[in-house]
């Protein structure tokens, strides 16, 4: 038997032009399908999960749905953010129904990728650094929906 569970995002570093952002509390909003393609507004395949932050909790069995991109214009590169769940049945005003706090990193401007994995195809995730030979080389694999571009 699943549990619906709710997932809050709190803004905890937020860099310092938008600090105003610090401490906001916004809800995982329902999930939907996107296509990977250029220029595609549906969910022809390849596809990837997305969900944006919003004032209404959405509930979900997280376990099934896999990675999920979640976006918002609260969520900035170099920014810092806690991730906590609750179960559909807990008291949502209660601070001890909720989960420890996942603590996420955003990779800064730019750094989109790490190097590339010859032997598995793929580039792999952000290192922490910008640069031509990574970044702008798998972001033009992504523009030509290259197997193995980073999503």
């Amino acid at each position: 038997m699943s549990s619906l569970i709710e997932s809050i995002v709190t803004s905890s570093s937020v860099l310092f032009v938008i600090d105003t952002l610090n401490g906001t509390e916004l809800w995982v909003e329902s999930v939907s399908e996107v296509s990977e393609l250029p220029g595609r507004d549906d969910a022809t395949p390849p596809t990837f999960r997305v969900a944006t932050l919003g004032c209404d909790p959405s509930y979900a069995d997280w376990g099934v749905l896999g990675t999920v991109h979640v976006f918002h214009e609260a969520i900035v590169p170099g920014g810092r953010y806690l991730v906590q769940a609750i179960n559909a049945t807990c008291d949502r005003g209660s601070e001890i129904a909720y989960s420890a706090a996942l603590v996420v990193s955003m990779s800064r401007w730019a750094d989109v990728g790490g190097s590339f994995d010859a032997e598995a195809g793929v580039w792999l995730a952000p290192d922490e650094s910008v640069d031509v030979a990574t970044d702008v080389v798998s972001l033009l694999d992504k523009f030509g929906s290259l197997p193995g571009a980073p999503p």
